[in-house]
């Protein structure tokens, strides 16, 4: 006769490398759960995005009762595959940290983007679209993007800003209509003589984007593409003091 020496049967043992919890309230013990194996942890992964309802094909996180587990606690971690529309980042390992999600990543090599945009032309104040490298993220803060006209650093927000989607006619950067590429996303300017409901917009309203069927008509209509500029508190230059002329140079990027 074998007698049980504890109330609680496994069919594990610890030389199994299996987890071994051990309960809140349990005599002796710290509530805690111990992994000793030499393989990896793998945590649970779907797509993720507290805009949506959850269980839905945009919010594939795990529910328990009807309700998105776990509730967002600082400590926890999981493994979120979505792609962030604001930022285009793929996301991997996550830690709730501060009361908020942080990506989970070590020191590595990244890619610093340059652009230089110009010349400047005395009227000027607005230059880019910076191109799709930028992410929405960098614009948190202008000292995210270094700046230089000619070879001047420039201090933010001082002497320029990062803003999205500049209506602002006549301080650079427009195009007229019908230059319009079809398939491109722009922001309104200045109407004149143009329809651009004609052309994709849902109105003929400076500051509206839209996507662009076509060319447009008319010859005073104007707008930028949609996108990050970089905005200087006055005009860019046209010539340096060595008479030669002046560009606007931008870097963003991660290097960590």
């Amino acid at each position: 006769m074998k007698f049980l020496k504890t109330k609680n049967i496994s069919k594990f043992s610890i030389v199994d490398n299996t987890i071994i919890a051990y309960p809140y309230g349990d005599t002796g013990k710290v509530s805690r759960v111990v992994i000793d194996a030499t393989g990896g942890l793998m945590l649970p992964k779907g797509t993720g995005d507290d805009t949506y309802s959850a269980g839905t094909a945009l919010n594939q996180r795990p529910l328990l009762t009807g309700v998105r587990q776990p509730t967002d606690a600082n400590g926890t971690i999981r493994y979120n595959t979505s792609i962030n529309p604001a930022t285009s980042r793929v996301y991997g390992i996550e830690a709730y940290v501060d009361g908020a999600w942080e990506i989970v990543r070590g020191p590595g090599a990244a890619t610093i983007t340059k652009e230089q945009f110009g010349p400047g032309d005395d009227v000027s104040t607005i230059f880019g679209p910076l191109n799709s490298a930028f992410l929405g993220s960098y614009s948190v803060s202008d000292h995210n993007i270094i700046v230089l006209v000619d070879n001047v650093f420039q201090i933010s927000p001082v002497n320029f800003s990062v803003i999205q989607n500049p209506s602002t006619s006549g301080t650079g950067q427009e195009i007229t209509t019908t230059n319009f590429i079809g398939g491109t996303s722009y922001v309104i300017t200045n109407v004149g003589d143009t329809n651009f409901m004609a052309i994709g917009a849902s109105a003929n309203t400076v500051g509206t984007v839209f996507t662009a069927t076509g060319a447009g008509g008319g010859t005073t209509g104007k707008a930028r593409k949609a996108g990050w500029y970089v905005k200087f508190t006055s005009s860019v230059p046209s010539l340096s003091d060595l008479l030669t002329s002046v560009y606007v140079t931008v870097y963003h990027g991660y290097a960590n």
